[in-house]
């Protein structure tokens, strides 16, 4: 606005607000910082839709070679018992982040339990007694599947030393413990069936003289749940080896040959041994 327009007449305080602020002047490193400095992006803005998600790519710490680390944080890692179905190399891996022996002797135990069940069925295991076979079952199946997990994890990593092998007991009593977590399937199948035929359980033939139609479809889809559960389970065995082992699952299925060839050889010394005393 130019002098010119003013109005002599007009009052000083409106002349005042009519004028035009002029600018403020700066320094030259003022200017020269207000040139350098971008702008904020979206991404940094606390209010910005990208703000999750430049979070969540700093959450990761840079390694030594200066590139960003981008393994599993452990506060993401799921409960092994969710990951073991269909991720068991997860599952593992967590294990060895944040053991659970609990889980572990709880697993065997029930899985002892499971397998002394089923073997009573029509009379397979000997006893002539259900209750006699659920007392067995409850006693000797948290014993027989805790000492068998450590026997096998023991076994197993001994023979995995020979391949160089790299896992601890404790490691591989995971393995052997969380391999077994398919099995707990059948026991719900068994407890089933001893209440449903009941003295009958033990009986041989029990379930074909019954001649009821939805107890052989119960039984059919208890085997097959059985099948499916023991292939599964030397999948478990297989992955859990080589997690814990470090190695290929082709170095892990040579682990477990070697570990049940070296069972049929003691097996047979045995047998040599004690036919040679019997005859």
């Amino acid at each position: 606005m130019n002098k010119d327009d003013l109005n002599p007449n007009q009052p000083q305080d409106e002349v005042e607000q009519t004028r035009v602020p002029e600018p403020m002047s700066q320094t030259p490193d003022e200017a020269t910082q207000a040139q350098v400095e971008p702008s904020p992006t979206p991404m940094e803005s606390a209010d910005s839709p990208w703000a999750s998600q430049a979070t969540e790519s700093t959450r990761y710490a840079e390694s030594e070679d200066g590139q960003p680390d981008v393994s599993e944080p452990e506060d993401d890692l799921r409960h092994p018992f969710k990951e073991i179905w269909f991720y068991p190399r997860e599952a593992f891996k967590a294990l060895g982040r944040h053991p659970l022996p609990g889980f572990n002797y709880a697993i065997a135990a029930l899985a002892g339990i499971g397998q002394l069940l089923s073997q009573s069925l029509q009379g397979e295991s000997g006893i002539e007694s259900t209750a006699i076979a659920i007392l067995v079952a409850l006693i000797a199946g948290p014993i027989g599947g805790i000492v068998g997990a450590m026997i096998g994890a023991w076994l197993f990593r001994l023979t995995g030393r020979w391949l160089g092998g790299k896992a601890s007991f404790a490691r591989m009593f995971d393995v052997f413990c969380w391999a077994n977590t398919p099995t707990l399937l059948v026991l719900p199948f068994s407890v089933i069936l001893v209440a449903w035929l009941g003295q009958s359980y033990v009986e041989p033939n029990a379930i074909a003289e019954s001649g009821s139609l939805a107890l052989a479809f119960f039984v059919m889809a208890m085997g097959i749940v059985s099948i499916v559960a023991a292939i599964w389970g030397m999948v478990l065995s297989i992955v859990g080896l080589s997690e814990v082992q470090e190695f290929s699952i082709w170095k892990a299925i040579a682990n477990a040959v070697i570990s049940f060839a070296l069972i049929i050889a003691v097996a047979i010394g045995f047998g040599m041994v004690f036919g040679m005393f019997s005859a």
